[in-house]
C-alpha cells in the first residue's frame, strides 16, 4: 500500500517536472523569438536611421522649392501618411484587443460587478470602432490622391503640417499603451476628434467620384461590424446590471429587442460585404449614400447612450461593492438621461423609442439589396495616373530641360571665348596698323620740315607788322584822349558856370518869395484879428438889445427884434467862417510852396555835387562811368521798390474778424516782416556808401542817391486852427501865428 502510493506520487512528481520541462521549453522558444524580434528590430532600426540619412542627403540635392509649403515634399508626405495612419490605426486596435483578451466562457456577472475586466473589454470595442472608422475615411484619401488632379494636390498638400499633427495624437496613445496607462479611464475624445478632422476635410476637398468607392465600403462594413460588437457588449453589461431575477422588467425586454436586432444587423452588414465586388466598381448613389451616413450615424448614437449608462451603472455600483445589482426602473432612468443629452427632452415613457426603433436595421437592409440586386455595379475604370507621379515626371521633365539649358549655356561660353579669341586677334592687327600709320606720320613731318621754317619767316613777318599797327593805333587812342580830356574840361567850366547862375537865380526867387509869403501871413493875421474883434463886439451889442427887449416884455416887437438880431448873427458869423476857411487854404498853400522851394534848392545843392560825364566813351573815365551806370541803376530800382513798401511797414492795423491769438500771430509776423524791411534798407545804405566811395571819394552822399536815416516827423490828423499841432507847424517852418 504504501508502496503504491510512493509509486502514485512518483508518477505526480514525474507528471510535474514532464509538464514544467514543457513550460520551460515554451519560455525559452518565446525568448528566443523575442531575441530574434530584437535583432530584427535593431537591424530595422539601423537601416530606418539609414535611409533617413539617405533621404537627407537626396533632399540636399533637390531645389529650395522642394520643400516650400505646398511642394513637392508636402505632396509626397501627405502620399505616404495615409497609408501609415490606416496601418497605425490597425496595429492600435490589434494591440489593445491583444491587452485586454476575452476570457473563454464569455462575460458574466462577476466580471461586470466585481472587476472592471467588461468595461476594459467595452472600451477596447470601443477604440476598434475608432480605429475602423479612422481606416474607412484614411483609406478615401488614399484612394482619391489617386485620381485628383494636380491643383486639388496641392490644395491638400497645404494641409500636411495639421494632418501630421493629428498623427501625433494617434501616437500618443501608442506611448500611453507602452507605458501601460491605456485603460478604461483613459479619454479617447481626441481619438474622435482625429477622425471628425479628417471626415470634414474630406468632405471639403474631395468629391465622392475621386476615391475607390468599393473598398469605402468594404472599410464601412468593417467598422459597423466593430460598431455592434461594441454596442453587444455594452448591451450584455447592462443585463447583468439588472438584478438578479428581473428578466421579465421592461429593462430586460428592451435588452433582449436590442441584442435580437444587432444580431439581424450584424448578419445583414457581413452578407453586404460579401456582395461587393471585387473586380469592378461601384458607382453610389445619393440614397444610398445617405443610408450609409444614416446607419453610421444610429449605430453611434445607441452605442453611446449604451456605454454612457453602464459607465453611470459602473461608477454606482463600485461605490457600493455590496450591491448585486438596480432596479429595472433605477437603470430606466440611466437610459433616460442618456437618451435625453442625446436626443433632447423625452418622457420616462418614451425612453426606449430612439433606441429600439429598428432604423438601423431598415438602412442595412437597403443597402444589402442594394449590392445584391447589382444596381451598384458599374465597369471597371483605366487606372490614371497619380498626381504625385506626374509631378515627379513634370520635375524630371524641368531636369532634362535644365541640362538641356546648361549645355547650351556651355556652348555658348566656348562660342563667347572663340569670339573673345578672334577680338584679340583683330586688336593685335589694328596695333599693327597703329604703328604703321605712326610711322608713316613720321616720315611726312621729317619731310616737311622746310615748308616749316618757311611758314616760320612768314609768321613773324606778320607779327612785325601786327606790332607796327598796335603801335600806330596807340598813338591814335593817346590823341584821341587826350582830345576827349581837353572836351570834358571844357564841359564842365561851362556846367560850373551854369550851375552857379542857377543857384543865384534860384535864391533870389526863394528870398522874393520868402518876404512876399510873410507879407500875405501878417496881412491875413491882422485882418483875422480884425475880423475876430468885430465878431466879439458885434456879438455883444446883439446880446444886449436882445436882453433889453427881454426886459421890456413887448411880445410881438421882441420876437421880430429877437429874430433879427439872430438872423444878422448868424449871418456875420457865416462871413467871419468863410474868411477863416480862407485863411487857413492860403496858409496851408503857402506852407507847401516853402517845403516845394526848399526840396528845389536841396536837389540844386546835391546836382551841384555830382560831376557829369558825357555820354560817348572817350577815355577810361567815362569807360569807368559807364560801366557804374549799371549799379546805380540797380540801385536807384531797388530805392523806388523800397519807397513804395514803405508804407505797408508804418502801422500795424489787426484784424477785427479773427481771435486774439491768430491777431498776436499776425502782429508777430508783422514785426519780423519789418525787421527784413528795415535790414534791407541799411544793406541798401551800404552798398550805396561803398559805391559813393569809389566813385566820388571824398564827397558826401547826395540826398538824390542817399537813403536819408531822417528822423521822420509824426503824422498829425485833424489839424485845426489854434491847436498845438498847427502852433507847432507853423514854428517850425518859421510861420508867426
Amino acid at each position: 500500500m504504501r508502496a503504491k502510493e510512493e509509486e502514485n506520487h512518483r508518477d505526480e512528481l514525474v507528471t510535474t517536472i514532464m509538464k514544467f520541462r514543457k513550460k520551460v521549453g515554451e519560455q525559452n522558444e518565446e525568448i528566443q523569438e523575442l531575441k530574434d524580434q530584437s535583432i530584427e528590430r535593431q537591424i530595422s532600426v539601423i537601416e530606418l536611421e539609414s535611409a533617413r540619412m539617405q533621404m537627407g542627403y537626396l533632399k540636399q540635392f533637390l531645389p529650395d522649392n522642394f520643400n516650400k509649403a505646398g511642394g513637392d515634399n508636402d505632396a509626397l508626405v501627405l502620399s505616404v501618411l495615409f497609408p501609415r495612419l490606416s496601418a497605425k490605426a490597425k496595429l492600435l486596435s490589434k494591440l489593445v484587443a491583444e491587452r485586454f483578451p476575452e476570457v473563454p466562457g464569455g462575460t458574466r456577472r462577476e466580471h461586470v460587478t466585481k472587476s472592471h475586466k467588461a468595461e476594459q473589454w467595452a472600451n477596447s470595442a470601443r477604440i476598434s470602432y475608432v480605429m475602423n472608422a479612422l481606416v474607412a475615411v484614411c483609406g478615401q484619401f488614399e484612394s482619391a490622391l489617386v485620381n485628383i488632379s494636380l491643383e486639388e494636390l496641392s490644395r491638400l498638400a497645404q494641409l500636411q503640417p495639421e494632418m501630421s499633427a493629428q498623427e501625433k495624437v494617434i501616437d500618443s496613445y501608442f506611448e500611453l499603451l507602452r507605458q501601460n496607462r491605456l485603460d478604461a479611464e483613459t479619454s479617447l475624445e481626441n481619438m474622435d476628434k482625429v477622425v471628425v478632422y479628417f471626415q470634414n476635410v474630406l468632405s471639403v476637398n474631395i468629391s465622392m467620384d475621386c476615391y475607390d468607392s468599393s473598398a469605402w465600403l468594404k472599410n464601412i462594413c468593417q467598422q459597423l461590424s466593430s460598431g455592434i460588437v461594441w454596442c453587444q457588449v455594452n448591451n450584455q453589461r447592462i443585463s447583468f446590471f439588472l438584478m438578479p431575477g428581473s428578466n421579465d422588467c421592461d429593462v430586460s425586454k428592451m435588452v433582449n429587442a436590442i441584442s435580437a436586432e444587432l444580431v439581424e444587423c450584424e448578419r445583414l452588414v457581413i452578407r453586404a460585404g460579401k456582395r461587393i465586388p471585387a473586380d469592378s466598381r461601384i458607382k453610389l448613389t445619393p440614397q444610398i449614400n445617405d443610408d450609409i451616413q444614416s446607419a453610421i450615424h444610429h449605430l453611434a448614437r445607441l452605442a453611446l447612450i449604451l456605454h454612457e449608462t453602464c459607465g453611470i451603472a459602473s461608477v454606482q455600483i463600485n461605490m457600493n461593492p455590496e450591491l448585486e445589482g438596480f432596479e429595472s426602473t433605477r437603470l430606466k432612468e440611466m437610459i433616460h438621461g442618456e437618451v435625453e443629452k442625446i436626443n433632447g427632452s423625452i418622457t420616462l415613457e418614451k425612453t426606449y423609442e430612439p433606441i429600439g426603433s429598428g432604423t438601423l436595421k431598415e438602412n442595412l437592409t437597403k443597402i444589402f439589396t442594394s449590392l445584391d440586386d447589382g444596381s451598384l455595379d458599374v465597369n471597371a475604370k483605366s487606372e490614371n495616373f497619380p498626381p504625385v507621379l506626374e509631378r515627379a515626371h513634370l520635375r524630371k521633365q524641368a531636369a532634362a530641360e535644365a541640362e538641356g539649358l546648361r549645355w547650351q549655356l556651355e556652348r555658348k561660353d566656348m562660342e563667347i571665348l572663340e569670339l573673345k579669341k578672334t577680338i584679340k586677334s583683330r586688336l593685335d592687327d589694328i596695333s599693327n596698323y597703329k604703328l604703321r600709320l605712326n610711322m608713316a606720320e613720321a616720315r611726312i613731318e621729317s619731310t616737311g620740315k622746310q615748308d616749316n621754317v618757311k611758314m616760320q619767316h612768314l609768321e613773324a613777318k606778320i607779327e612785325q607788322l601786327i606790332t607796327d599797327n598796335k603801335k600806330k593805333q596807340m598813338q591814335v587812342f593817346a590823341y584821341l584822349y587826350i582830345v576827349n580830356l581837353l572836351n570834358i574840361v571844357f564841359y564842365f567850366v561851362k556846367l560850373i558856370v551854369a550851375l552857379n547862375l542857377l543857384m543865384i537865380m534860384i535864391f533870389s526867387e526863394f528870398d522874393e518869395t520868402m518876404d512876399a509869403l510873410q507879407k500875405e501871413l501878417k496881412e491875413s493875421e491882422r485882418e483875422n484879428s480884425e475880423l475876430k474883434q468885430m465878431a466879439k463886439n458885434f456879438s455883444r451889442k446883439t446880446l444886449l438889445e436882445n436882453i433889453q427887449r427881454i426886459e421890456s416884455r413887448a411880445a410881438a416887437p421882441q420876437v421880430q427884434a429877437a429874430s433879427v438880431g439872430i438872423i444878422l448873427g448868424r449871418e456875420e458869423s457865416a462871413v467871419l467862417e468863410q474868411q477863416l476857411a480862407d485863411s487857413r487854404d492860403a496858409f496851408g498853400r503857402a506852407t507847401l510852396e516853402i517845403v516845394q522851394l526848399r526840396a528845389q534848392l536841396a536837389l540844386a545843392r546835391s546836382h551841384s555835387a555830382v560831376m557829369r560825364l558825357p555820354d560817348l566813351v572817350c577815355g577810361p573815365e567815362t569807360l569807368r562811368t559807364k560801366e557804374n551806370d549799371t549799379v546805380l541803376e540797380m540801385i536807384s530800382k531797388e530805392v523806388e521798390q523800397l519807397k513804395r513798401e514803405e508804407l505797408k511797414y508804418m502801422v500795424f492795423v489787426p484784424n477785427p474778424s479773427r481771435s486774439r491769438h491768430m491777431q498776436e500771430q499776425d502782429r508777430i509776423r508783422f514785426e519780423n516782416e519789418r525787421n527784413a524791411y528795415n535790414y534791407k534798407v541799411s544793406a541798401l545804405r551800404n552798398r550805396l556808401n561803398h559805391y559813393w566811395n569809389e566813385t566820388c571819394p571824398g564827397q558826401s552822399i547826395p540826398n538824390l542817391f542817399g537813403i536819408n536815416s531822417q528822423k521822420k516827423t509824426p503824422r498829425v490828423h485833424g489839424i485845426r486852427y489854434g491847436s498845438q499841432a498847427f502852433t507847432d507847424i507853423c514854428n517850425k517852418w518859421g510861420v508867426k501865428v
